[in-house]
């Protein structure tokens, strides 16, 4: 699957989650609060942009059952690696991280593929462990006020919504983006070649002819409406056929 199969171009206040809002604002506080806080207490906060996912679910931003909207951090792949290694860890350089980032076994991080075209996006990982919470109005406003950005399309924003339910339960989480060639696998950390992530969960992948996966163990997918001959047939609910 291509890298613009993996995004569709959206514009106005509307949100959905999977949704990219480029230099978002987002208010932190220069200080941590003590409790008890004293009377009349005063926090300083200063503004800082950052690129973030909407990590609500779709319908109740659409039915305005929320009030605030959850957003994950989005990160460059090198700017992660950079800030992984100034933090002591250097696994986060090898292709066995990588490998990694493609089954989904890193609970904290969720791959973002490249993309080439305008809007474009390097390489990312969305950080589960820097979440914010905004207020709707604030952020549709915001959303309002910018040009084209880029939201996942199905079956990624299913993807990305089960990578992060499974965040704090990894042993529940079997999802991953499985590639034909992987040729991302043999790049430096700091640049990825293209890479076609045709296969949405690992396990289906698996169930294919040439995976020699057991379609009994596996089970269908959960995106159903695209699994229904998954036994039968035993191709891949994604690549539908391109088995690997």
């Amino acid at each position: 699957m291509t890298d613009t199969e993996w995004y569709e171009i959206s514009q106005g206040p509307a949100l959905m989650q999977g949704e990219i809002l480029r230099n978002c604002p987002v208010l932190l506080q220069t200080i941590q609060p003590q409790w008890p806080m004293p009377p009349q207490a005063e926090l300083e906060v200063k503004i800082r942009e950052y690129d973030l996912v909407v990590m609500t679910h779709s319908c109740d931003l659409a039915n305005d059952k929320v009030q605030e909207v959850l957003l994950a951090k989005l990160v460059a792949w090198t700017d992660a690696v950079e800030q992984g290694v100034r933090q002591g860890n250097e696994f986060i350089k090898s292709a066995k991280f990588r490998r990694q980032l493609i089954d989904g076994t890193v609970p904290s991080l969720s791959l973002f593929h490249k993309r080439e075209e305008e809007p474009k996006l390097p390489w990312s990982v969305v950080d589960f462990h820097r979440l914010f919470v905004l207020p709707k109005t604030f952020v549709t406003q915001f959303a309002g006020s910018t040009g084209p950005r880029l939201r996942l399309r199905s079956p990624y924003r299913e993807h990305l919504a089960q990578h992060f339910a499974a965040h704090d339960t990894p042993y529940l989480h079997n999802a991953s983006l499985c590639t034909p060639d992987q040729p991302f696998l043999s790049q430096p950390a700091t640049f990825f070649a293209g890479l076609p992530l045709c296969c949405f969960l690992y396990r289906a992948c698996r169930g294919c002819d040439r995976g020699n996966g057991s379609t009994e163990r596996y089970g269908h997918s959960q995106l159903s409406a695209s699994s229904y001959n998954f036994r039968r047939r035993r191709v891949c609910i994604v690549c539908t056929g391109q088995h690997y």
